[in-house]
């Protein structure tokens, strides 16, 4: 089956041309409030790009969009959009992903569970109908006709979704500080307090659609620096990584956690692990704030694993099924693998960050440790198409059992 723009992009990126328009908006000012870039907004005004959970926010303080809707048509498309990096969706595994979610919203029909709201089943409906008789529409002149239907009546629904809302709590505003409820509660007003954590929560959600950039990544360590107590990572290539290190702030080296930094990489690098251990401390150093008092040892260690087991089970580690936004089992034959990777399904990343956090919210009587971990691609020259990826739990914990591993045999 060809690779092909989903209709359901297609539906959106029509819906935010004819808003755009409608204001009189440039691509460069639209992208700004949607918060993308200027080519990837004509991508989505194309159809040939999935618009981004987290540009919810301009549709609603921009576009005056229903908050609810909106943000269920965003969560819908990242659910159904597919893509591997620089290719269009697959109509089989849109259908495969709509076939899931209508299953799933049956059963929960059946145990008397809220399902979603009517207009998402429809949009749900006609766009699994779209997926299923695309493949006859090079050949059957009936089915180019069924299709354009099933088009025409994904993007009504759209445009609908699209449309400021009447039936959400919250009016169709503008400015942040406008934010107030409708009189259902009665004469009261948000509590600053909720409106701050609301506005703090949204905030970190926007650093987080599917695929992350560097400067999301920056963005995140920052903000979370004061938590970080340690990090644990895998380089595919220090020597690469040593050339960009400086480009970062490590601000989080000299919180009061003072965290532990434990680099792992490839056995090859056996013998050229503590120059290249050294040759960091020094670049990290040459960057460390004036103010910093405590200039004690960086606690930065770059270790080699040992035995091609080792070697297999990171590199394993480093794998990401686009699929099901988590890692390939490690029974899966090497065969079915290859194939994977072939098809984009399965991507090999260069480095994985495992960071541990204190809790958000300081409680001295919490002694608690939150992980979550990274993929990314940062040691690539092309900055503009390096990304990362944030880790399921269940990828977590596999890295977590491997640099325990690692630890306890190099002890």
């Amino acid at each position: 089956m060809a690779l092909v723009n989903s209709p359901l992009n297609r539906a959106v990126g029509q819906a935010i041309r004819r808003l755009r328009e409608k204001q009189a908006l440039s691509i460069e000012n639209c992208a700004k409030q949607l918060d993308v870039s200027e080519p990837y907004l004509r991508a989505i005004e194309a159809g040939s790009a999935a618009l981004p959970a987290y540009s919810v926010h301009g549709l609603v303080w921009g576009f005056g969009a229903s908050f609810a809707s909106a943000a269920g048509l965003l969560a819908l498309i990242t659910a159904l959009d597919k893509r591997q990096p620089g290719r269009s969706s697959d109509m089989t595994q849109i259908k495969g992903m709509v076939a899931k979610i209508v299953a799933a919203e049956r059963d929960r029909g059946r145990k008397g569970d809220p399902q979603l709201a009517n207009p998402f089943l429809k949009l749900l409906s006609n766009t699994g109908e779209a997926a299923d008789v695309y493949a006859a529409t090079a050949s059957d002149p009936n089915a180019q006709i069924q299709y354009k239907t099933l088009i025409e009546d994904i993007e009504r629904i759209v445009d609908d979704l699209l449309k400021a809302g009447k039936r959400d709590l919250l009016p169709p505003i503008t400015k942040k500080s406008e934010l107030r409820l409708k009189p259902i509660l009665g004469s009261y007003e948000i509590s600053p307090v909720f409106e701050d954590l609301v506005d703090a929560f949204a905030a970190r959600l926007s650093l987080f659609p599917p695929y992350i950039t560097s400067a999301s990544f920056e963005k995140w360590e920052r903000k979370n620096s004061p938590r970080i107590a340690n990090v644990s990572a895998y380089l595919t290539d220090p020597e690469a990584f040593l050339k960009i290190a400086a480009e970062y702030d490590w601000a989080f080296l000299w919180n009061q956690n003072k965290p532990r930094v434990t680099l792992l990489t490839s056995s090859k690098y056996a013998n050229t692990a503590k120059r290249i251990e050294d040759a960091l401390r020094k670049a990290i150093r040459g960057i460390q704030p004036r103010s910093i008092k405590n200039k004690g040892e960086l606690r930065i260690y770059l270790r080699p694993v040992s035995g091609p087991q080792l070697n297999d089970k990171c590199n394993h580690g480093l794998l990401f099924d686009f699929i099901s936004h988590n890692m390939p089992s490690p029974k899966e034959t090497s065969a079915k693998r290859k194939v994977a990777l072939a098809r984009l399904q399965y991507r090999a990343f260069a480095n994985v960050w495992l960071f541990e956090l204190r809790p958000d919210v300081f409680d001295p009587d919490d002694e608690r440790l939150h992980r979550i971990g990274f993929l990314d691609t940062f040691e690539s020259d092309d900055v503009e198409s390096a990304f990362a990826v944030v880790m399921s739990r269940e990828h977590i914990d596999y890295w977590t059992k491997l640099f325990d591993e690692v630890k306890n045999i190099q002890q």
